[in-house]
């Protein structure tokens, strides 16, 4: 059940970096603000995981949330597939000017042959 308790406070500290207060919380939740404190506080695993839930609930962007990683930094599954789709388009950049440069030798390649062939084409 640590991991419930891990999870639970890595959704508080990501909704509280995104401005959503423990008082904004319990609003949403329409639940009295000691009762969060108590079951977040709680020794009953049962009740931190049910206290989890139901922030999943009311804040659904909460699945994407990852782990903090070693220096302390949360990164969501949204800031994830981001830099990996910033690194997909440089590479697929790079790719479309090589192929852009290979066109044009190509290109300059078929206009010589068809001066070569035909001295009275342009």
């Amino acid at each position: 059940m640590r991991n419930n308790e891990l999870d639970l406070e890595t959704a508080i500290d990501y909704l509280a970096g995104r401005d959503i207060t423990i008082q904004k919380i319990v609003d949403k939740m329409g639940i009295d603000r000691n009762k969060f404190n108590s079951w977040r506080r709680s020794t009953k695993p049962g009740r931190k995981a049910a206290l989890h839930d139901e922030l999943k609930k009311m804040f659904p962007e909460l699945e994407n949330v990852s782990p903090p990683t070693e220096d302390g930094h949360r990164a969501s599954l949204g800031e994830k597939y981001t830099q990996l789709l910033e690194k997909n388009i440089e590479e697929l950049k790079r790719e479309r000017d090589d192929l852009k440069k290979q066109n044009e030798e190509l290109l300059q390649e078929i206009l010589r042959n068809i001066r070569r062939s035909d001295p009275t084409a342009t």
